[in-house]
């Protein structure tokens, strides 16, 4: 291992399974943004294996039986801080865990989508960063979420806040708090969040994202008026997925108060989108 200074920048080599662990990973991450699922985590789980054996090198432990991951760290968080390559190889594992985690969760896998997220948490734990672990947090809540677990999804955003109650990541988190107090009953609370953190979103992303909140929560009472105000207003937004996410709420809405003429035209509005975005 060599460690080498350079104009003020630090380059670190590593051995070649390392960089060869790197490799699957990155073809993980362009299957996954090709929908072969299936492929991806084949190959984030050769990147995990890999890992595996290197940290066997690194620690000149030999044995037969393969041993987990886990078991190779036993460093102190200040060993792992003044050494960029530990460092370096503790995040990586963990970016690896949360990639699986995220990929489990979008296809409804929540139970274990949790599991890789805690086990991305083990490590973002030993690298002090705040950051990371708010945002492992955040996850965490949403999958506890998904699973209508609200207890624990408050829990963990409630967490996520504690480590980074910045702007951006607060507005993010109390948006899901809102859904959460929202479906357990208490709608005034919600509503009165949501509209008054939408004041102060500059980001046009989020603020689509509470724009589809609102008018998705206002369909599901029933307010078609207000849903509607919210879901035309943003159909300006150049992000294709939001888009198609907002004009079709938008034709279950027309489809609700009987206005086909509108359906029609939103069903076609989406399935253009769609085939120009694929083209």
């Amino acid at each position: 291992q060599i460690q080498k200074n350079f104009s003020g920048f630090q380059f670190l080599r590593f051995s070649d399974s390392f960089l060869c662990a790197k490799a699957h990973y990155y073809h993980a991450v362009g299957l996954t943004e090709r929908d072969d699922v299936v492929g991806a985590c084949e190959h984030y789980f050769i990147a995990l294996d890999i890992m595996e054996f290197e940290t066997e090198n690194l620690r000149t432990l030999k044995s037969e039986k393969r041993l987990k991951i886990s078991q190779f760290f036993s460093f102190s968080d200040s060993q792992i801080l003044n050494n960029p390559q530990d460092y370096e190889k503790i995040r990586f594992l963990s970016l690896i865990y949360t990639r699986l985690g995220e990929l489990f969760l979008s296809e409804n896998y929540c139970d274990l989508a949790i599991t890789k997220y805690r086990k991305a948490l083990k490590y973002v734990n030993l690298l002090g960063n705040n950051d990371y672990k708010s945002q492992m947090f955040k996850f965490l809540g949403n999958s506890y979420q998904h699973t209508d677990k609200h207890d624990s999804a408050l829990y963990y955003y409630n967490e996520s806040l504690k480590y980074n109650s910045g702007l951006i990541n607060r507005l993010d988190v109390e948006k899901c708090i809102a859904l959460i107090l929202f479906y357990e009953g208490e709608r005034d609370s919600a509503y009165v969040i949501l509209k008054n953190n939408l004041r102060e979103i500059d980001n046009g992303t989020l603020k689509y994202s509470y724009y589809y909140t609102l008018g998705d929560i206002y369909f599901y009472d029933k307010k078609y008026d207000s849903a509607l105000y919210y879901l035309e207003t943003s159909l300006d937004n150049d992000i294709v997925t939001k888009k198609v996410a907002f004009t079709t709420k938008l034709s279950a809405i027309y489809d609700s108060l009987g206005d086909y003429d509108k359906r029609d035209y939103y069903d076609n509005y989406s399935a253009k989108m769609l085939l120009n975005h694929a083209n």
